[in-house]
């Protein structure tokens, strides 16, 4: 015991407890708005999330990481039943249904369903002798992603759909999938993206074939890429009315936020008004007059961190954007020297999953990404997203705990 004492990792430790103090500490903050009253109770209810959550911690910490392993599938398929329920008996709010209640709680099941995914995933690339380039490995662990996939994106919600993938890709990377086919896979949806200005299109294809020749891809296959590629960027249109009017809206205001000050483009604005009145410093604790006067829209969630940079400036900024590049590189660290394969594709899935919200959030809130509704770990407020976030903390820990474990 003294032994795991000693290797354990104190500073990833060190760095979970740093978020969560910053995020309570910016929640309260955010609660206090006098022109709306009923927020004061948000921290209220944040901070009774936090006490069960800080005990969910303990339990996935304490439990050793083979029960979750040998249990995956049952937690997979019970997270899977409950994730299909939200569509029929889920709570309905602005059209879309993504939360169950039980007397006076609600939550969200899809956030419960993207661990369970990622456990699940750990246990079929922690197989004996996978290939995972192999089709016949590969098709399993794509399958257990895309029915959480496909089930978030009928609620609809995008922004952690797409989660799934970014933790998808972190874990298959980590098994021997090569970097660069998972970088040509990526190649159609850029080509979508960049097909809407021909000045861009053109060349990136151009630079593409370039690049595919340069790394040795043969013609053939060369020639179906940048097949695809070109579909993909004929298609554009297609996928593009597809979209729900709101998310084509978000990504014309991530575009251009001015072209509609007062509407769509107003959170985006407002946000980094907030960010840039910080200055070096802050503002100070409870001075930010952006959140302070109402102007910042959802400011204890999506833009928890325009808040941040508001008041503590900056510096507040960096301090916590460092903690966040702590919490990944031990995390890295952790995975490379856990000799069970299971608890390495574990951390390497929850630390791929964090990075994705960290990047999508930071960006959206400086408007280099769309508004998506993804929240900030440890910081955002929100019961369930707080109480998963914790959770998976708990399982690096105990990777971290038990790394000398097969």
């Amino acid at each position: 015991m003294s032994r795991r004492f000693r290797q354990f990792d104190w500073i990833l430790l060190f760095s979970i407890l740093g978020l969560i103090a910053a995020g309570m500490t910016l929640v309260y903050s955010a609660s206090q708005v006098p022109a709306y009253p009923w927020k004061a109770g948000l921290f209220t209810r944040q901070t009774m999330w936090l006490v069960i959550g800080l005990v969910a911690l303990f339990t996935a910490a304490a439990v050793p990481f083979r029960f979750w392993e040998e249990y995956s599938h049952l937690i997979y398929g019970v997270a899977m039943v409950v994730l299909a329920s939200v569509l029929v008996i889920g709570v309905e709010r602005e059209g879309a249904r993504r939360w169950l209640s039980f007397g006076g709680f609600q939550f969200q099941p899809s956030e419960l369903a993207k661990l369970a995914t990622i456990m699940l995933v750990a246990r079929l690339l922690s197989r004996p002798r996978l290939d995972i380039t192999k089709l016949s490995a590969l098709l399993p662990v794509l399958f257990a992603a895309l029915v959480p996939f496909v089930l978030i994106l009928l609620e609809p919600d995008l922004g952690t759909s797409l989660s799934l993938p970014a933790a998808l890709v972190g874990m298959v990377f980590w098994a021997g999938f090569p970097g660069v086919v998972i970088l040509i896979v990526a190649t159609p949806l850029l080509s979508t993206l960049l097909s809407f200005k021909l000045w861009l299109w053109v060349p990136y294809l151009v630079l593409l074939l370039v690049f595919l020749r340069m790394i040795g891809v043969k013609r053939l296959l060369g020639g179906a890429i940048a097949v695809v590629n070109l579909a993909a960027g004929f298609a554009a249109p297609v996928l593009w009315g597809t979209l729900h009017p709101y998310q084509q809206q978000r990504v014309l205001t991530m575009l251009n936020p001015e072209s509609d000050p007062t509407n769509s483009g107003y959170q985006v604005i407002q946000s980094k008004i907030a960010i840039g009145s910080g200055g070096l410093a802050g503002k100070g604790f409870l001075e930010g007059t952006q959140k302070g006067l109402a102007f910042l829209p959802e400011q204890h969630t999506d833009f928890i961190f325009s808040v941040l940079g508001e008041e503590f400036g900056f510096i507040g900024c960096v301090l916590v954007l460092c903690l966040f590049a702590l919490l990944i590189q031990r995390s890295v660290r952790l995975a490379t020297k856990a000799r069970s394969r299971f608890g390495a594709y574990l951390v390497v899935g929850i630390a791929s999953m964090i990075m994705f919200h960290v990047a999508v959030n930071v960006s959206m809130t400086v408007g280099l990404a769309p508004v998506t509704g993804l929240p900030l770990p440890f910081l955002s407020y929100g019961g369930t997203f707080l109480l998963v976030t914790l959770i998976q903390s708990g399982l690096l820990l105990n990777v971290a705990f038990r790394r000398n474990e097969v």
